[in-house]
């Protein structure tokens, strides 16, 4: 991927292979958290694990109609989010509270917020691409 990016190369492999190493990263990281015994977020796990199977659905749907749909900003953007919550929530395993020097930080309030927040993002991105896909396939 790395060699891909510097060199500035775009194949439509490499377009439908990177989302899907990032759902699967998403869906581990979830599926531990849950593990953790973190069970208020199963429902965020229940809805972000589906919402990543369902825009694999799409793209694969998309592909098999004889176009990709690349990711958008705001797609780029949830994962950035994803990534965010999942630390914040690791840290809340671990840690009630962050001291910043005088500061102190409820780390349960941020992982929640951080995963709630995701979730929106999520769900926006994802009737975003659904959009896309229909814009694509009208006649």
């Amino acid at each position: 991927m790395a060699i891909s990016r510097a060199a500035r190369q775009v194949t439509t492999l490499g377009m439908l292979l990177d989302p899907l190493a990032d759902k699967l990263m998403v869906a581990a990281a979830f599926i531990a958290l849950v593990q953790f015994n973190l069970r208020s977020f199963r429902l965020v796990a229940v809805i972000v694990i589906g919402r990543e199977f369902l825009v694999s659905g799409l793209r694969s749907i998309a592909a098999s109609e004889g176009f990709t749909i690349e990711a958008s900003d705001l797609g780029k953007f949830k994962m950035v989010v994803q990534i965010v919550a999942i630390v914040a929530a690791i840290i809340h395993h671990h840690w009630e509270e962050l001291h910043i020097g005088a500061f102190s930080l409820d780390v349960e309030i941020i992982a929640r917020t951080a995963m709630w927040f995701m979730v929106t993002i999520s769900l926006i991105s994802a009737f975003e691409l659904l959009l896309r896909i229909l814009e694509e396939n009208r006649p």
